[in-house]
């Protein structure tokens, strides 16, 4: 069986094998992005549960504050 070593200069001409920058940045953008996604899908669920300790009329008084007073 016969083995095969890529050299540097090989390794530079497959397509595709640069750009780390823009792989990188790619990967932080879509990470920020998901993340910012889950805290806005998040906050409905959060108010929720916060409303439910609170009285009626507290819920009406102040239906988007965080803690119920």
């Amino acid at each position: 069986m016969a083995t095969s070593t890529m050299t540097r200069s090989a390794a530079a001409e497959i397509p595709g094998g640069g750009g780390g920058f823009r792989r990188r940045l790619l990967t932080v953008f879509g990470l920020g992005f998901l993340i910012l996604f889950a805290l806005i899908q998040t906050v409905p669920f959060v108010l929720t549960v916060s409303n439910s300790f609170k009285c009626l009329p507290g819920t009406r008084q102040a239906p988007e504050a965080f803690i119920p007073s």
